[in-house]
């Protein structure tokens, strides 16, 4: 699931790139902006706390940080990643660098110590 979701949000920064980066630079400045940019990144944040207490409760990931917590820094940090590769600048990752970077962080974060594929 967290490689999915990755690489979908890699796909809408790679095609609407111009528009996030614009929303993102605008956010604390208008407040229209604000209250869209924080209702957008509070789905993705409530979409994985709840997908945190899931695993959680199946026994499938161990217990941790409070899930809405670590789901915000979570995503949060996907925000900021995303937005400073879509610049282009090569000051942050290229795309084929991050969707895989990501992915451990997020599952590492979520399950503990798990082996991603391709690691020995």
């Amino acid at each position: 699931i967290a490689l999915r979701s990755i690489e979908a949000s890699a796909r809408l920064w790679r095609e609407h790139g111009p528009v996030l980066r614009a929303a993102n630079q605008t956010w604390g400045a208008v407040p229209g902006m604000r209250a869209f940019w924080e209702d957008m990144m509070g789905r993705f944040v409530e979409q994985s706390a709840c997908t945190i207490r899931d695993e959680r409760r199946t026994g499938d990931a161990p217990g941790g940080p409070d899930p809405e917590s670590l789901a915000k820094a979570l995503v949060w940090m996907n925000e900021r990643c995303f937005y400073t590769s879509s610049l282009g600048l090569g000051s942050g990752l290229s795309e084929e660098e991050l969707v895989p970077t990501l992915t451990a962080i997020w599952l590492r974060a979520i399950y503990g110590d798990v082996t991603l594929p391709g690691e020995a």
